[in-house]
């Protein structure tokens, strides 16, 4: 593994035990309305935020269009949560079940959705519940 998918893995890990955490007693608001899953919403947007941000460039320093960026991020979380997935079985543990991300437009309840916009070098993240028409929370990324 390459250092952005370590980076992404543990990325992934921590941010699922920060979701989490409300079943191990921990505090957190919920403004989605949506229970664990509405924070884990929450959580999975600033995350994406935080990583889209910083340009998403290979590790030749050559730096993607936005949609490229999209696409890549999204390819690399939901593959790094299947590894996550497969090493939770394997020792014999049940893994939470995350979310999917995915480029475009969502397609199922429950998803963070980038939609990237090459022009004004801007992705925009949306995260999703029950309802696909009206996103619980969206996020704007300057990507340069």
């Amino acid at each position: 593994m390459d250092r952005a998918k370590y980076f992404l893995w543990g990325l992934v890990v921590l941010t699922s035990l920060w979701s989490f955490r409300g079943l191990f007693g921990g505090e957190s608001s919920d403004t989605t309305g949506g229970g664990m899953k509405g924070r884990q919403i929450l959580s999975d947007v600033s995350s994406a935020a935080e990583v889209v941000e910083c340009g998403y460039s290979d590790e030749l320093s050559t730096t993607f269009t936005a949609t490229q960026g999209a696409e890549n991020y999204v390819s690399l979380i939901n593959s790094t949560q299947q590894e996550a997935q497969e090493i939770m079985k394997q020792a014999g543990k049940i893994a939470p079940q995350p979310l999917q991300h995915r480029v475009g437009s969502p397609d199922a309840p429950w998803q963070i959705v980038l939609i990237p916009h090459d022009e004004e070098q801007k992705i925009i993240i949306r995260g999703y519940g029950e309802d696909l028409k009206k996103p619980l929370i969206e996020q704007v990324v300057l990507y340069k």
